[in-house]
Formats: structure tokens, C-alpha cells, sequence
């Protein structure tokens, strides 16, 4: 990009490259039409980076919000921190989405993009780093329940479980097709509540991307973090 802004035309090994014998051109696949987001083509880009910004700003807020909240429930207790840990995980997402809908993007692959940044910066933020902060340095090591070890078990335990739990159980998706539908006044919205679960890459990914983290992240003091990743990698692939 920076020799497209200079024009260097020194960097091109085949002058044939350079459009009408002088300018170097940034040239790339276009995208698909369907990935297009058409409404927002025309938007500047100062516009685009500053609506990023903010939502940024947010994400970073609410990250520091429920690390707060983490370390009240560590203070109470290991597994509540760990069942809270796993709650957020699942429901972070959901506020990404909303938060992601405000920004302007050219295309869907940007979309996806700008949501993985956030939902991997907070998972990573939530799952592992912030337990290092809170717990005393002198707890790194100790066997008992309130150690770090420990907690990085429950850690592990809570996300094996509990994410499966929600993602099989699929509670909002029963709730609308045995409660909302049969109480829909047309066939069209009764048939709108019978649509599946939808999912988004950025969400799937993340989840890999945690649980590796997390063990890579704990491996030098807990070296039966990659035993336990694997095992919870299998089991989100075959659930």
C-alpha cells in the first residue's frame, strides 16, 4: 500500500506491471456481489474509521466492566468466577453483534472481521488474563482451592460444560418454536419462529481460538492444559 501512495515504481520487478508504463496500481479480487454492503459504499472513510472508533471505545469499557464483576466472583469463589467466565463467553457475542450493527462496513468479510477482533479480544481478555490479575502472585502455586491451577481446572471445567450446554440446549430457539409459534396470528410469522439457530464465523472461530489460548497461555505452570484443551476441542467438534 505504501508503494501504491509513493507511486514507487522502483519495487515493481516487471515494468509490463505498471498501468500505462507509470503508475503502480493496488489491484485485488473484487469481491463477491452478495458480500457487498451496498448502502455503505459511499460512505467516507474518516466516517467509517470513526464509527469503528467508538464502538471500539465501548468494547473496551464493557471488557473492563466484567473483568471488575470476574474478580468480584473470584473473591467469592473459584467456580462462581468460573460459571460467570462462561456465562459472559456465551452472551458477549450477542452484545458484538449489536455493537458491530452500528459500524459502516463495504463488505461482509470486513463485518466478520471487526466482530472476531471483538469477541476474540474480549474471550482472550476474559478467560485468561484477567484471572492472572486477580489472583496474588504467592496463589500462583498453592494446591488449595483458591490457587491459580485450580482455578485454571474450573476454567476449563465451566467451558467444557456450560458452553455445550447452551449450544445444544438452544433454550431462546424451543422457547420460540414450542411457546411463540403456536401463538403467531400467520403462517409467515409461525414459519419465522421455526428458523434455526443462526451462528456467525467470527463467534465459531473465537471459541476455538479461546480455549487454545487458554491453554497456551497456563501451560508452562499447568501442563495438562493441552489434555484438557484437546478434550474440549473434540467435544465442540462432534457435539
Amino acid at each position: 500500500m505504501i508503494h501504491v501512495m509513493r507511486n514507487n515504481t522502483s519495487k515493481i520487478s516487471n515494468p509490463n506491471h505498471l498501468f500505462r508504463g507509470e503508475k503502480v496500481l493496488n489491484v485485488r479480487e473484487a469481491n463477491e456481489p452478495s458480500t457487498i454492503r451496498w448502502t455503505d459504499l459511499n460512505q467516507k472513510r474518516r466516517h467509517i474509521w470513526y464509527m469503528q472508533l467508538q464502538t471500539a471505545i465501548v468494547s473496551v469499557g464493557v471488557i473492563a466492566l466484567i473483568a471488575m464483576f470476574t474478580a468480584f466472583c473470584k473473591k467469592r469463589s473459584t467456580l462462581y468466577a468460573a460459571i460467570s467466565i462462561s456465562l459472559f463467553n456465551a452472551i458477549f457475542p450477542q452484545f458484538a453483534k449489536y455493537l458491530t450493527s452500528f459500524e459502516l462496513h463495504r463488505s461482509e468479510e470486513s463485518t466478520q472481521t471487526s466482530l472476531y477482533l471483538k469477541i476474540t479480544a474480549f474471550r482472550w481478555v476474559n478467560t485468561a488474563i484477567i484471572i492472572t490479575i486477580v489472583t496474588p502472585f504467592m496463589s500462583t502455586l498453592e494446591p488449595d482451592y483458591h490457587g491459580l491451577i485450580s482455578t485454571i481446572y474450573t476454567i476449563f471445567f465451566a467451558e467444557i460444560i456450560t458452553v455445550n450446554v447452551l449450544q445444544v440446549g438452544d433454550l431462546w430457539g424451543h422457547f420460540q418454536r414450542h411457546v411463540l409459534a403456536p401463538r403467531c396470528r400467520t403462517q409467515e410469522n409461525m414459519n419465522m419462529k421455526m428458523i434455526g439457530q443462526s451462528y456467525e464465523l467470527a463467534e465459531r472461530y473465537t471459541n476455538v481460538t479461546k480455549i487454545f489460548f487458554l491453554s497456551v497461555y497456563y501451560c508452562a505452570i499447568y501442563p495438562a492444559a493441552f489434555f484438557m484443551c484437546s478434550f474440549a476441542l473434540t467435544v465442540s467438534r462432534h457435539r
